[in-house]
Parts: structure tokens; sequence; C-alpha cells
């Protein structure tokens, strides 16, 4: 399937494909099928969080603050892939109807290894492997306490908690460049 979802635990998982027919955006159909999970979601007391995971980081390049990681990662070719995101006019107000926390998490960052911000009340973490030494992957613990996240390297390199890898730590990153 392109898109589906599954429960496990505590937690409620979606899997979106925002990368249909070469273009990052969400289609009519996920849209619906995301406004149905949240609608389930928010009339059952056993799951407590919605975690979105997808491959485009579509909610980053029509926000103000989180475009420090896409303005130098979304150039030439790849700019096309973007230019019918949805993310703010059709997915936000969906997702804005959750009463849960909802952790959107995303694997195509190249070249940063990590990233985190929170807005809108919903969680957003990005990450990437392209067989570099920054690859890291993100352990997510999920607890009745809440969730929380842990960057682990996959050569060996130290990294700071997920919650350093913030929008002011890329744009002070880029400032150096």
């Amino acid at each position: 399937p392109v898109y589906y979802r599954f429960s496990y635990g505590f937690s409620e998982f979606v899997v979106l494909n925002t990368g249909l027919d070469g273009m990052a955006f969400l289609d009519d159909i996920q849209l619906s099928f995301l406004m149905s999970v949240i609608q389930s979601l928010n009339e059952t007391k056993q799951l407590k969080h919605l975690f979105i995971l997808s491959h485009k980081f579509i909610w980053a390049p029509e926000d103000p603050d989180m475009q420090v990681i896409s303005k130098n990662r979304i150039y030439k070719d790849l700019i096309n892939q973007y230019n019918n995101a949805n993310f703010y006019k059709d997915i936000l107000p969906v997702i804005k109807m959750a009463k849960k926390p909802i952790y959107w998490i995303t694997g195509d960052l190249k070249p940063l290894p990590l990233f985190f911000h929170k807005k809108n009340d919903v969680t957003y973490i990005a990450t990437h492997i392209y067989d570099v030494a920054q690859d890291a992957v993100i352990q997510v613990k999920i607890s009745d306490d809440g969730v929380t996240f842990h960057p682990i390297s996959l050569s060996g390199e130290k990294l700071e908690p997920l919650e350093h890898y913030n929008v002011k730590y890329w744009e002070d990153w880029y400032a150096k460049k």
C-alpha cells in the first residue's frame, strides 16, 4: 500500500507517501485517510500519541522558521518537487483537529543529520541515512509518562540530545558556512 496505519502499545502510527509522482505533497486520498485516523484517535482513550512517518519533509518549505532546513536543501531540480506543497493549506488544519500529541518524523534531510522543532502542537523530527559520517537514527521510547527521543550515530560520532538540533542550531550552522 501507498499509505497505512497501525497501532502499537499506546500509539497510533500513520505512514504516508509524501513523494507521489516525484512531488512533495499529500494527495486528497491520503488527506482524507489522515483525517479519519485523527477522528478515530480522538474517540479512543487507549491511544495517547500519533506518529506520522513520511519521506519528504513537506512541513518545512512553507514554514518561515523551519525553512532553514530546506532553503539549502531544495535547489535545482529538487525545487520543483515542492511547487505544489499543501501542508499549511490542507494538512495542518487536519492535524490541528487532533486532541493528542503528534510527532511527524521524516527521513529525507540530506545533508543535515538531525532536526527537531515543536510548533502548532506538533513535534517535527527529521533525519537521514546517506552513507556519510553524520548518519543517525532515532530511538523512540514511549511510556505512560510520554515520549522521548535519542539520536544514535551510525558512525560512532558523539551526538547531542535531539532537541539540540533545532532551528537556531541550523541557522547558526549555516551562518558559519
